[in-house]
């Protein structure tokens, strides 16, 4: 269990934001603060596709999950990074690269997350339930977004919406990132996160 003595301040990015943003409304006590990276709810599902998600999720654990694709070395790996985010240096994706893979017994470098994060959902997003979520926050809340144009134009949530949800909420946005925010512009998230954290620490 993480900081089993004391409220968790958590950081978290995309789909990590909106389980750490839900949990901070399911379990108050557990959590002091939370900065969620250019996730602020996701898109509301088409219900006639309803059938075919839930195929998919008994198909994947079924089958299980897609096994992890091996790389020749470190390089490699930075390399398809870059392919993937074409904003990072090649300095950073050899960082990052170097930071997010496991070497085999038998040489080869493989990607070090869960290959569980890759299995389909059963259960749909629903933004109504995410609503009831959000105003049910207690700790203190910062959204850094990246600076997409068009993102809301047509959704009738809208980012005003959104943050209006939130009891204690600070919010950014930054220019000419994607939604590897803390990738493009490391500084500035970090800035934001620190400004943050001293500012609750008062």
């Amino acid at each position: 269990q993480i900081s089993p003595s004391q409220p968790a301040t958590i950081v978290a990015h995309s789909l990590g934001g909106n389980v750490a943003c839900t949990f901070a409304s399911v379990r108050p006590d557990r959590i002091r603060a939370v900065v969620s990276l250019d996730s602020v709810g996701l898109p509301e599902p088409d219900v006639n596709e309803t059938p075919k998600r839930l195929a998919k999720w008994l198909d994947g654990w079924r089958n299980g999950p897609e096994p992890s694709r091996a790389y020749k070395s470190v390089a490699a790996i930075a390399e398809r990074l870059k392919l993937a985010h074409p904003k990072l240096s090649m300095e950073k994706a050899l960082f990052l690269a170097a930071n997010t893979s496991r070497t085999t017994p038998t040489g080869d470098v493989l990607f070090a997350f869960d290959p569980m994060h890759r299995m389909p959902f059963a259960v749909a997003h629903r933004r109504a339930e995410w609503k009831a979520c959000m105003r049910a926050v207690e700790a203190p809340m910062l959204w850094i977004l990246a600076d997409r144009p068009g993102r809301f134009d047509k959704d009738p949530d809208n980012l005003e919406a959104r943050v209006a949800l939130i009891r204690d909420l600070r919010h950014f946005m930054i220019p000419n990132t994607s939604h590897n925010i803390h990738h493009d512009a490391p500084a500035e998230v970090a800035r934001h996160v620190e400004a943050f954290l001293a500012e609750i620490r008062r």
